[in-house]
């Protein structure tokens, strides 16, 4: 390798070529062009003519400045010149690459990745080894090492974000076990690619981190560009009329205009909210205001569009508000709110549920989630038939005691009751005011804290029962029951043995009862009619859908374990095993999201004083090769101009008539020469990401058919032109007018674009990779449509359909691999009723 200035030449021997420049000069100096042809006519036609010679003896110089220049650029462009070529004496010594590729990854994943590639390619040239390090955690830890460069540069494409932290620790210690190991210890070249963030958990193995690597020689250090500054989304916090959102940034920064959107289950925008960063600023408040109907449907905040798993937040039926009807057996104590039953009632429940007051019937004839009866002892008439069909159907008939209940009650109770009850800490009383006990397992409100507060003075005494404990969901100290629930059809009807003013106890002034109030919320479901969010029946949250390092939701690969159901299904540690996303039943779903906020976005410190820092928008390798070749086309073209000219050929119509063709396919060729050599030298990575941008964004733009690359040229021709054909006939003969129809590749390309794509299926396909299944099976489960083609219709295969010993074709075959790891419903026929049917373009055979 030679590198002059920024510019660094993979095979340098080649620009020994320049020397034979001027033996090129002399040549074409010594031959002259081709002397003027002059067809002899009759001497009639002579007359006129000059006699001087005008055919030089020597090339112009200006023509031989043309040639040489083509000469010297098509030398210098096999030399493979480049800049900003990775730089670093590799040569028989080792690479390791450390890869901060956790949640902060994610936004500039695309420049780091570049990085790595021009580093192993630059490695690969002076025939090094590699060693990757990822520092977040991986499921299967293997012990470190080194690998030819060849296959670094897979593991490199391979690797990408995760939706959880660093553990910079762990990969200190894989580290050191391959310093062990090695025999090439201190001889080697250290990148660490790193996002430029430390949350205060990873102090300790940052620090580790980096004097595991100083024992290996300089550390390169990269970070982000200054322009590279993406905000991360807060935890949400609920209001009244929606929520307040808070968007952080690492470092003050320019004015910067942000969007907010609420997205519903099905993906469909439910709200939008603009937001401007000011200049300096790191913190950004936006709410969000949105109908309860619409804000019951959302399904996750988001930055838009989603850059990481910090972009969004997942909500779930936690963050629904419901609707809960208050009913209350007082009327004198309404003009005096601290005293009115139903004050507290209303102020526990603002932040996550609306309530309105009313009277039994009037509410039941809504759409309604709870009930809440303060004092109610009786409940007469049609209106306890009412209440028990709509406990039945899912509905949480929530009851708290008063003096009422305590005279008489009715069958819409948990436990049967003693009559009168029980006054503790009174004047003819001997026993004082009784604290709460610890929630049993089986509560709901098991893992809330207990404040030694709260005390009770009076309460409802439950009859002593077989399964009184199991029916208690809140006890007093000693043993005596506070709450008590019973399940009824697909409700629950459950009871404070208390009033719900602070009249017999101060639990009602206390922050644990906004808790209790929000955990019974929280069981009710949207509307009735829909399946209680009952968690609490199940011993593990199975996973349903996880994020990745992009901030977007797929189908969990098979290392995700299910989450045993404890307080609120806290992780503790995000890892492989358990990534944030959905865990549960798609009508009970609970959502587990990456914790984040300001102290994770802590600037990266304890680094050496003699590291070398470098910036990841200045080290991107841009091949010369590609421009050097268009050059070299422009001085070919220029030059064959002049030789027209010259040779008395340059007139229009016969310039037209004979170098219009030659023109165009040398056109043709070279810029195709030049695009090749620009895949093949350039960033493999920015290419695609080029590529892929411009695929996502005229497939956005224009709907069109797709269909699958199978590798076979005929196969993938034939899919292309059916499908152009078919996409005419539609634009002419419905108003669909799709644009030309674009080949996909399952593991690279999105598929959510295009309505209809189809799969031939071809013997010997190469089988699909996680990723791309997850893929394909996220896109018919949203509604896209396969048409996948055996094409053994036309073959002797055909004929065997139906038969007892049936000959699979090897279309059929390979549908039946690719089906077997797919999550596809079983075919059937057509129904004659189905709606496929109705179109007046088909016709019954």
């Amino acid at each position: 390798m030679l590198q002059i200035g920024p510019v660094m030449f993979a095979e340098p021997l080649i620009l020994l070529a320049l020397l034979g420049l001027p033996a090129i000069w002399w040549l074409l100096r010594a031959t002259p062009p081709m002397p003027r042809r002059i067809f002899f006519p009759a001497a009639i036609f002579l007359r006129g003519l000059r006699n001087s010679e005008e055919s030089p003896a020597r090339t112009p110089w200006w023509l031989l400045v043309l040639r040489l220049a083509l000469a010297a650029c098509v030398i210098v462009g096999l030399a493979g010149p480049s800049l900003n070529a990775a730089q670093g004496d590799f040569r028989g010594g080792l690479l390791l690459i450390v890869v901060d590729n956790g949640w902060t990854a994610g936004p500039g994943w695309q420049q780091r990745r570049q990085t790595m590639m021009s580093l192993i390619g630059a490695a690969k040239r002076q025939n090094a080894r590699v060693v990757i390090l990822p520092t977040a955690r991986t499921m299967a830890v293997e012990p470190l090492a080194p690998m030819l460069a060849s296959d670094a540069l897979g593991v490199a494409r391979a690797l990408a974000p995760r939706p959880w932290p660093v553990d910079r620790g762990a990969a200190a210690e894989r580290l050191a076990g391959l310093r062990q190991r090695s025999a090439d210890a201190g001889q080697a070249h250290i990148a660490w690619l790193s996002d430029g963030f430390m949350s205060p958990s990873d102090t300790a193995g940052t620090a580790a981190l980096s004097g595991a690597l100083t024992r290996w020689g300089q550390i390169h250090f990269y970070t982000d560009g200054a322009g590279e500054n993406p905000p991360i989304l807060a935890a949400p916090k609920p209001t009244p009329s929606g929520f307040a959102v808070t968007l952080l940034r690492a470092v003050p920064g320019p004015s910067e205009p942000v969007s907010l959107q609420v997205l519903g289950a099905d993906g469909r925008i439910l709200s939008t909210a603009p937001g401007q960063f000011a200049a300096g600023e790191t913190e950004l408040d936006i709410a969000l205001s949105m109908p309860v109907a619409l804000r019951n449907g959302a399904d996750r905040i988001q930055l838009s569009p989603p850059r990481s798993a910090a972009s969004l937040w997942l909500l779930d039926s936690r963050w629904r508000r419901r609707q809960v009807g208050l009913v209350s057996g007082a009327n004198l104590e309404l003009a005096q709110p601290l005293l009115d039953e139903l004050f507290y009632i209303e102020r526990a429940m603002a932040p996550f549920a609306e309530t309105q007051r009313g009277t039994i019937t009037a509410l039941l004839s809504g759409s309604l989630s709870m009930l809440v009866l303060a004092d109610i002892g009786q409940i007469v008439g049609e209106d306890a038939a009412r209440v028990a069909n709509w406990v039945n159907k899912g509905g949480v008939l929530l009851r708290f005691a008063g003096p009422r209940m305590a005279e008489k009650n009715d069958d819409l109770i948990p436990v049967r009751l003693r009559r009168g009850g029980r006054s503790l800490g009174g004047a003819l009383s001997w026993e004082n005011p009784v604290g709460m006990a610890e929630f049993p397992e089986h509560s709901p409100f098991f893992g809330l804290p207990v404040p030694a507060e709260v005390k009770i003075k009076r309460q409802i005494l439950a009859q002593p029962e077989p399964g009184l404990s199991q029916r208690s969901w809140a006890t007093l100290g000693d043993g005596t029951p506070l709450v008590t629930a019973e399940r009824r059809g697909e409700g629950w009807v459950v009871l404070f043995h208390v009033t719900a003013n602070a009249q017999w106890s101060n639990l009602p002034l206390s922050g644990l009862y906004v808790a209790m109030l929000q955990r019974l919320a929280e069981m009710s479901p949207g509307r009735i009619g829909e399946t209680p969010a009952d968690r609490h029946a199940q011993e593990f949250l199975p996973p349903l859908l996880v994020l990745d390092g992009f901030g977007q939701l797929g189908a969990p690969p098979p290392v995700v374990r299910p989450l045993p159901v404890g307080p609120d299904t806290v992780v503790t540690e995000l890892g492989p095993e358990t990534p944030p996303g959905y865990y549960g039943v798609s009508a009970a779903r609970q959502a587990v999201n990456l914790p984040r906020g300001a102290a994770d976005l802590q600037p990266l410190t304890g680094l050496p004083a003699n590291y070398a820092a470098h910036d990841y928008t200045r080290s991107q390798e841009v091949s010369l090769l590609p421009p050097l070749l268009v050059l070299a086309l422009i001085v070919l073209l220029a030059d064959a101009v002049c030789i027209l000219v010259v040779t008395g050929r340059g007139r229009w119509p016969d310039l037209r008539r004979r170098s219009a063709a030659a023109s165009v396919v040398a056109v043709v060729f070279l810029i195709g020469l030049a695009g090749a050599s620009s895949r093949a030298d350039a960033a493999p990575a920015a290419a695609d990401s080029a590529s892929d941008d411009a695929r996502i964004l005229a497939a956005a733009l224009e709907t069109r058919l797709g269909y699958i690359l199978t590798g076979d040229r005929e196969t993938d021709a034939r899919s292309q032109a059916g499908l152009a054909g078919l996409s005419r006939v539609l634009s002419a003969r419905t108003a669909f007018a799709p644009a030309a129809p674009f080949g996909l590749d399952p593991e690279t390309d999105a598929l959510v674009f295009y309505p209809l794509i189809y799969w031939p299926m071809v013997a010997g396909q190469k089988p699909l990779s996680d990723g791309a299944l997850a893929k394909i099976d996220r896109y018919m489960k949203n509604g896209g449509t396969i048409l996948f083609d055996t094409r053994d219709q036309l073959t002797r295969f055909n004929s065997y359909r139906g038969n007892a010993g049936a000959v699979s074709g090897p279309g059929q075959q390979t549908l039946r691999q690719i089906l077997g790891a797919l999550d596809v419903p079983p075919l059937m026929p057509v129904p004659p009723e189905h709606v496929i049917t109705k179109s007046f373009y088909l016709l019954q055979g």
